[in-house]
């Protein structure tokens, strides 16, 4: 079979044989199915007997049978003396269909008395079904007969086609999409219809184009014939989550489940999910000759094809996530069951009894168990996968897949601390562990090394990490080295540890001292000689020859001088590390290893077969030894004792066992997997709860720790007081564990001999020395204390202090532990007045919580211990600069703290808190404000202090802001900043006149807008200058400002507002226009045409012009007619085209007013037209203020007043605005 250069990172799994049920009412099985949705089993055999039935869960999980291991058992009557070969369930809808060996179907739904009763009957009586499958989205049914027919049908009975084709039949299946139903025939082609039946191409199939010599040579056709197909796609979810009974027997919202009914009987089922992964086969076809072909796709031009010799399969169906595909088979000696990945590498298989049929099988739906008929028994068979997990020093560190993210989730949960963390992660290989160590394997598609190998520790930090060419299938690790392998290649990698980071035992070795090539070399197997010679890592040719699948690695274990790897081909051979990596020897051992495991002594072997056989073996210098009487099958798990070298806790089936020397021990049901064994006590792991859950928690139950037989032997003495046989017991079983067992229940017990035995066992210096300390004290109460602080039980080491009158003693105690905490509790309590010792305490306290990075925690008992220093940190840390402002006010001019608060208030951008902390630092300040562009603070410390001339600066920076609009108004803000309005506001007033030509009114608008704005922040900081608010002072303060403005700018602020207003009334007279109210925008456009220095002339008399017309102000149009000819400005053309068309406009109307609307003037009460911005009486001459909401002349003396730009508007106009139409002030 082919290989891919794409990494394959699917799960391996075991299978085992759990239970024999034995199917009551039945004869034999002929077919089987398991719903996913409700758990319910269909099996169908021969007299006609179907039934539906439920196992109870403990049949699932425990050895040991029920008296009833049925939870229900529902008969399905109808086919009398036929025999029931085919059984489908419809997962959405929940259905089942079944068939007989006469061609009759029924379709079954589930009834109100817990029975299943028929809802369709189809019996076409010509021909036998040789295949029927639902749809994924279950509205259509598939019929396959064998003489060629293919009918296709809907949930309700409807026919929707029907098809010849014309040969012999033999399997079918829907494609993910339901778009295609695929048809294979007995010549082992595959035909594609569409959903109308039409018949689309043929399926490429490679399986039958090249076949082997002997079935070329047979005369046996149906060695070519295909028995089944399956095309994956994720199970659908139930769409009643809880079905009432039948189509016929409906159940309102208010029905109460009839009593019949148990409550659980549609209880919803754990499907296993996976995300789909488009380079992963999904369809396969297998033919009765043992060959199968993997699809990624029915296009698929590149399929898998496998071949098992001398076996003749019989189904094939995946797993519920779609990782596994299991094929069932049989041939002269045996029944089979076959597990293959998605890429048809075998996992594993399981045999059943030979003397009769292998008929059917099923998937549960966690796709943990597979259901095998034979004969009337159903044999359940667990499946156990390995999943990508490890454990190292009390962190579970596993992988799974989220199914609506690209990105893979790995996860460091800390069992101690009940600590969560974590990782994305993609194109995770494999997960492995060892001691505190944990390694991970990915795949990263980079060109010197596709595969990267990353060191990390338990709370998956990365300590070291490389990138290598071949993919690390097998790896394994010892205090030194990392030794990884794919199929016939290894690496030996001499990695890394930060310094500090070495752990006792541990080489730590530094990058500056080892070349890369010296850190990892490849290795080829089969080109090893006694002394290895290897490449160096960054060789990028290729590695070995033709990969020979008989000659695979299959397993690497790691020892503290030598390593040894397995092979396909039944050799192992060792490699010794010491003093160069050297070829010591090889063995033939006769078994295929699939795990091996080394004691901590390394003297002596464990492996597991692919047949899940245990054995084990001597290891000498240069040979290898099998145990005899010590094998064991059925076991898929294992790991030694960390300290002896003779115990092994193993996972025989769902049982866990402790195996001793040759002795198996106990047995304890468990699911779980062992993430490790040490102390004497086995720690398990329910994978299988935590993938079923999202994975995204670690419920209670999940980890177990499970002591073994002696350990709860030698408690029970030690509870019962029997210390002598404790002794003794501990002595023929020694253990560290044991002895530390006695030397505790001794130490309680003030034994201080039998103690000092056992520290001696267990060669604990700080043990014996800490004897002879309790040796001086005469008191036993204060010994008690100290056995109790010694083994860290210091509540009660606490009571016998206090009890006794010495709270000191308490306090001391904690203090040497570090637990400052509870020395701050008892301070307190024994109201102690030791100022320098409760600051102590304090600062203690706050260091604890920084070591937590809780800050705010820290900041008080940093408070109260006046530990500034700390206290800035931690301020900083939680930018709380209310609190760091009240700190600066506290701590005294020229501390470094002060400068520390105020870099930071500076790198925040609070100018006035900085200049503040810098205190005598003068000219730092002033470096800040104009950093910050704070130029009017500058400004001032300039002035008062004497400094740099900052106006010289200022000028030389703003000459610098130009050649863009940005610049310009980058420059603005800086005179802003420097309380230089006016000067920012004669920059505004230039930059608009010279946009003035392309820009839109609106932008020319804001920026006359903003320099007049400049100019009233000019105006109001002068009166705050004065102090004096009366008129008189007022009066006096602005003739003195007078003399000091230059003409030009008093010219300036007297007229500030005229560009603001020029744009104002000429966007307010178009907006009245285009509104249709032409007298106000007549009056308007008068407004206008005073301002036409600053707007075109031409522009302002059409605009006069037009909206004359339309109020009918023919003698207004006529004199904007007459400014318009007279214009300089135009050419002759133009000029022409105006008189002309004035002559049309005035032959039509007489050049009058047509409306003559009055007023009064508000000084000579003169009667003039309300069009007038200046009374025509010669002898007054008042001009009227105009309101900037309708541009009317303004005669009321009631008015609206802008505060900030002093313009007035009707009061009965603004009220229906929120900010000043002119300068946006919010009203």
């Amino acid at each position: 079979m082919s290989r891919s250069s794409q990494p394959r990172t699917e799960l391996k799994a075991f299978i085992f044989l759990s239970k024999k049920l034995s199917v009551p009412f039945t004869k034999e099985i002929k077919c089987v199915a398991w719903n996913y949705n409700r758990g319910f089993i269909c099996a169908g055999g021969v007299d006609g007997t179907a039934r539906v039935f439920k196992l109870h869960a403990d049949n699932v999980t425990a050895d040991k049978s029920n008296s009833n291991p049925f939870y229900m058992n529902s008969p399905l009557d109808g086919y009398g003396t036929s025999t029931v070969v085919l059984a489908a369930w419809n997962e959405y809808y929940q259905k089942l269909a079944t068939s007989d060996d006469n061609g009759m179907i029924i379709v079954w739904s589930p009834q109100s008395d817990n029975t299943w009763g028929e809802e369709m009957v189809n019996n076409r009586n010509k021909s036998v079904i040789v295949d029927m499958k639902w749809s994924h989205d279950g509205n259509r049914v598939a019929i396959v007969y064998e003489d060629g027919e293919i009918i296709v049908g809907s949930l309700d009975g409807t026919k929707i086609y029907s098809k010849d084709a014309a040969a012999t039949l033999c399997a079918c299946a829907f494609s993910p999409d339901n778009g295609l139903l695929l048809v294979g025939l007995n010549d082992g082609e595959v035909n594609a219809y569409d959903s109308v039946g039409n018949f689309s191409f043929k399926v490429m199939m490679a399986a039958i184009e090249s076949v082997d010599l002997d079935v070329a040579l047979s005369n046996n056709h149906r060695k070519d014939m295909i028995v089944g197909m399956d095309y994956y796609a994720p199970p659908m979810v139930a769409k009643d989550p809880e079905p009432r009974g039948s189509m016929g027997v409906p159940f309102g919202n208010d029905s109460v489940l009839p009593s019949v009914i148990k409550p659980d009987t549609f209880e919803k089922n754990y499907i296993a999910r996976a995300r789909p992964h488009p380079d992963r086969p999904r369809f396969a076809v297998i033919y009765h000759s043992g060959t199968m072909q993997l699809m990624k796709n029915e296009m698929d031009t590149q399929p898998i094809v496998i071949r098992e010799k001398e076996t003749s399969f019989k189904q094939c169906h995946w797993s519920p996530d779609g990782t596994i595909i299991a094929v069932s088979a049989s041939s002269a000696t045996h029944n089979v069951l076959f597990l293959y990945t998605p890429y048809g590498e075998k996992l594993q298989y399981i045999t059943l009894p030979v003397e009769s049929e292998f008929s059917a099988f099923t998937w549960k739906s966690d796709g943990l168990m597979i259901g095998c008929a034979q004969e009337n028994n159903l044999y359940l068979a667990n499946v156990k996968p390995r999943y990508k997990w490890a454990y190292c020093h009390h962190t579970l560190v596993y992988f799974y897949e989220k199914l609506d993210y690209q990105d893979d989730v790995l996860v460091f949960y800390e069992t101690k601390m009940n600590d969560y963390h974590p990782r994305f992660a993609r194109d995770i290989i494999s997960v492995t562990s060892y001691k505190e160590f944990c390694i991970i394997c990915s795949y990263t598609g980079e060109i010197g090394g596709p595969y990267q190998i990353q060191l990390c520790n338990s709370i998956g930090t990365p300590l070291d990490q490389i990138n290598i060419p071949i993919e690390p299938k097998v790896i394994g690790m010892n205090d030194s080295v990392i030794v990884a392998a794919d199929y016939i290649s290894f690496i030996v990698w001499s990695y890394s540890l930060p310094r500090g980071a070495g752990l006792e035992g541990f080489q730590t070795n530094h990058g500056d001292d080892i070349s890369a090539d010296q850190k990892c070399v490849i290795y080829n197997i089969d080109m090893v000689k006694e002394t290895a010679t290897g490449r160096p890592m960054t060789s990028r040719r290729s590695i070995g020859g033709t990969i020979k699948e008989s000659d695979n690695i299959r397993s690497i274990c790691v020892g503290k001088t030598f390593f040894l790897i397995a092979r396909d081909n039944q050799m192992v051979h060792r490699f010794n590390l010491l003093p160069q990596l050297t070829h010591k020897s090889k063995f033939n051992i006769g078994l295929v290893v699939e795990q091996m495991a080394l004691n901590c002594s390394d003297t002596r072997l464990a492996i597991i077969t692919i047949h899940n056989t245990l054995k084990f073996f001597d290891i000498q210098d240069s040979s290898i030894k099998v145990v005899p009487q010590l094998e064991k099958i059925d076991v898929w798990d294992m790991k030694w004792d960390s300290h002896r070298d003779d115990l092994i806790a193993i996972m025989h089936k769902s049982r866990l066992c402790i195996v001793q020397d040759n002795t198996v021990e106990e047995r304890v049901i468990h699911r779980g997997y062992i993430a490790s064994f040490q102390d004497l006590t086995v720690r398990m792991v329910d994978l299988h709860a935590l993938m079923q859950t999202d994975a995204k928690h670690v419920e209670p139950g999940t980890i177990t720790d499970i002591e073994v037989k002696s350990l709860q032997k030698a408690k029970e003495l030690l509870d019962g007081g029997k210390v002598g046989e404790a002794s003794a017991f501990i002595e023929q079983h020694s253990h560290p564990k044991l002895w530390a067992l006695l030397a505790k229940h001794a130490m309680n017990n003030l034994d201080l001999k039998t103690a000092e035995t056992a520290f001696v066992r267990l060669k604990d210096f700080l043990g014996i020395s800490f004897l002879r300390k309790l040796s001086t004290i005469h008191s036993d109460a204060f010994k008690r204390a100290e056995v109790h602080a010694f083994y860290g039980e210091y509540e009660s080491a606490e009571k016998i202090y206090i009890t006794n009158d010495r709270i000191d003693l308490a306090i001391d105690m904690y203090r040497r532990r570090d637990n400052w905490q509870k020395v701050l509790e008892l301070i307190k309590k024994a109201d102690i007045h030791d100022e320098s010792f409760l600051m102590e305490a304090y600062k203690r306290v706050g260091d604890y919580y920084v070591d937590r990075q809780k800050w705010s925690d820290a900041a008080i008992y940093y408070e109260y211990a006046n530990h500034y220093d700390r206290l800035v940190d931690c301020y900083i840390r939680l930018d709380d600069f209310g609190k760091m402002e009240q700190l600066a006010g506290k701590l005294p001019d020229g501390s470094e703290n002060l400068k520390r608060l105020a870099e930071h208030f500076a790198s925040a951008g609070l100018c006035e808190l900085a200049v503040e902390c810098f205190c005598d630092m003068m000219e730092t300040s002033l470096d800040t404000c104009i950093r910050l562009n704070q130029w009017d603070k500058a400004v001032e410390l300039s002035k008062i202090y004497h400094l740099r001339d900052v106006e010289s600066l200022l000028s030389k920076y703003t000459d610098e802001l130009t050649g863009s609009n940005e610049k310009a108004l980058a420059a603005v803000q800086l005179f802003r900043k420097a309380g230089k309005y006016l000067q920012g506001a004669r920059k505004m007033f230039d930059m608009a006149k010279e946009e003035s030509k392309h820009s839109t009114a609106k932008r020319l608008k804001k920026l006359y807008v903003l320099g007049a704005l400049l100019v009233e922040m000019h105006r109001e900081r002068s009166k705050s200058k004065l102090g004096d608010n009366s008129a008189t002072g007022a009066l006096e303060g602005l003739l003195e400002e007078d003399k000091t403005l230059s003409m030009a700018d008093a010219r300036l602020m007297d007229t500030a507002w005229h560009g603001a207003e020029a744009w104002h009334f000429y966007m307010l007279a178009h907006r009245q226009l285009y509104d249709k109210q032409y007298d106000a925008a007549l009056k308007t456009c008068l407004i206008v045409a005073e301002y036409t220095d600053l707007i075109d002339p031409c522009e302002v008399n059409c605009m006069l012009a037009l909206v004359s017309i339309h109020a009918g102000q023919y003698a207004t149009c006529s004199k904007a007619f007459m400014t318009l000819e007279k214009m300089p400005t135009l050419s002759d053309d133009e000029r022409d085209r105006y008189k002309q068309l004035a002559i049309k406009i005035f032959l039509e109307n007489p050049p009058i007013d047509t409306r003559e609307a009055k007023m009064e003037c508000t000084t000579c009460e003169a009667v003039i037209s309300d069009c007038s911005i200046v009374c025509p009486n010669p002898s007054c001459n008042t001009r009227f203020p105009t309101c900037i909401v309708s541009g009317r002349p303004l005669l009321d003396y009631q008015f609206w007043l802008c505060p900030s730009c002093k313009h007035r508007a009707y009061e009965q106009e603004i009220q229906a605005y929120r900010y000043c139409p002119l300068c946006h002030f919010e009203i």
